[in-house]
C-alpha cells in the first residue's frame, strides 16, 4: 500500500470515527490535525460522509476550514442540498449562517467571485443569506458598486431585502437616491416602511427638501399626511 493510499484510508477511518461523537470531542480531534491542507482534506472527507446522516453537524465542521476550502466543500458535497431540504429552524440557521460566512470571506478576496458563487446557490434561505451577506459588506465598502450589483438581481424577496440594506447605508448621506431605491421595492409593506424611514431621517437634516420630495413620492395621501404631521412637530 502506498503512503497516499495509507493516508487516505486513515483519513476515512478518522472521519467515520468522528460521526456521533460529542461536539467537544469532535473539536479536540479536529484541532489535533495540522491546519491547512491536512485539516481541510480531513474535513472534506467528514462532510462528504456525514452530509446525509447529520447535515447540521457537517455544516458546523465548516467553521474549522479556510474560506476557499469551505466554499469548495459546500459546492462539491451534497451538504447544500441536504441543508436546504431540511426545514428545521436549527438547520436553516446553521445553513444560512455558514453561507453568509463563506460569502463574506470570499468578498474580502474577490467581490465578483463572491457574487458569482452566491448566484449559483439554490433559491430559498441559502440564496437569501448569501445575497444579504454580500450586500451588507459591499454597501459599506462601495455603495455605488453595490447598487450596480443589486440592480442586476432578479425581482423578489432577496432583492427587496438587499435594496433595504442599501437604503440603510445611504439614506443619511444621499436621501434623494435612497428614496428612489425605496420606490423600487416590490413588496408594498416593505416599500412603505423604507420610504417612511427615509423621510423621517431626511426631515431631521433638511425638512424643506424632504417635504418637497414628499409631494411626488409614490405613497398614499394618508401616509404623506402622517409624515407632514410628524414634520410639523420637529
Amino acid at each position: 500500500m502506498t503512503n497516499a493510499n495509507e493516508r487516505s484510508t486513515a483519513l476515512e477511518g478518522l472521519a467515520d470515527g468522528l460521526i456521533g461523537l460529542d461536539p467537544a470531542r469532535q473539536q479536540a480531534i479536529i484541532e489535533s490535525i495540522p491546519e491547512g491542507k491536512p485539516r481541510n482534506d480531513f474535513l472534506n472527507r467528514f462532510i462528504s460522509r456525514s452530509a446525509y446522516q447529520d447535515p447540521v453537524c457537517a455544516a458546523k465542521m465548516l467553521e474549522f476550514m479556510e474560506p476557499h476550502a469551505r466554499q469548495k466543500a459546500l459546492s462539491e458535497s451534497s451538504l447544500l442540498g441536504q441543508l436546504d431540504g431540511d426545514a428545521t429552524k436549527e438547520t436553516q440557521a446553521t445553513a444560512g449562517g455558514m453561507v453568509a460566512s463563506v460569502s463574506s470571506s470570499l468578498f474580502q478576496e474577490n467581490p465578483q467571485e463572491a457574487a458569482r458563487w452566491v448566484a449559483g446557490l439554490p433559491a430559498g434561505v441559502l440564496l437569501d443569506e448569501g445575497i444579504s451577506a454580500i450586500t451588507n459588506t459591499w454597501v459599506h465598502a462601495d455603495p455605488v458598486e453595490a447598487s450596480v450589483w443589486i440592480r442586476s438581481l432578479p425581482a423578489g424577496f432577496s432583492k427587496d431585502r438587499a435594496v433595504g440594506q442599501l437604503i440603510n447605508g445611504i439614506r443619511e448621506s444621499d436621501p434623494s437616491r435612497a428614496l428612489a431605491w425605496a420606490g423600487s421595492i416590490g413588496e408594498e409593506a416593505r416599500r412603505n416602511s423604507q420610504m417612511n424611514r427615509v423621510f423621517q431621517s431626511w426631515i431631521e437634516t433638511d425638512k424643506t427638501a424632504a417635504l418637497e420630495a414628499l409631494k411626488t413620492a409614490p405613497m398614499s395621501n394618508a401616509a404623506k399626511e402622517t409624515i407632514r404631521q410628524n414634520a410639523a412637530q420637529k
